[in-house]
């Protein structure tokens, strides 16, 4: 899984495309127990997502800070390159929050827009199937 999720990252965002193997398991292992990986069928990975916990979204710049009582979930990074993989990789990120979490967002890596949203109201959304993650994406 973890040479599958180095290709997918270097393949899908920009930030690492020239990142060694070494540089890219290093920055994996920060995110430890706050990192997702979604297998398709085959075993082969089609999604990784990490995220991380802000009090502030001045903190969002700096990928290093985590404030584990942070009552923002930021979501630094979600790729993939499979239909619904991107819905699992959130459905997997959201059961990581603990009960401190009033809000989550992240940055789009296409635009750079800031987007923060209600986390009750976007894990209600995202249970009924309301946000069309993944339905947008073409298989590759």
């Amino acid at each position: 899984m973890t040479d599958g999720a180095i290709r997918l990252l270097r393949e899908k965002w920009d930030t690492c495309r020239n990142w060694s193997d070494d540089q890219i398991l290093a920055w994996i292992s920060y995110f430890r127990g706050r990192i997702g990986f979604i297998a398709d069928e085959s075993g082969e990975c089609c999604g990784v997502g990490a995220v991380r916990f802000i009090n502030d979204l001045s903190q969002s710049e700096d990928w290093r800070i985590n404030e584990p009582d942070g009552t923002i979930a930021w979501v630094e990074i979600v790729v993939a390159n499979k239909e619904q993989a991107v819905a699992s990789l959130m459905a997997a990120l959201v059961g990581r929050c603990k009960p401190c979490v009033t809000r989550i967002g992240g940055r789009n890596l296409t635009t750079g827009k800031v987007r923060l949203f209600d986390f009750n109201r976007y894990c209600t959304l995202l249970s009924n199937n309301r946000i069309t993650y993944g339905r947008k994406l073409r298989s590759t």
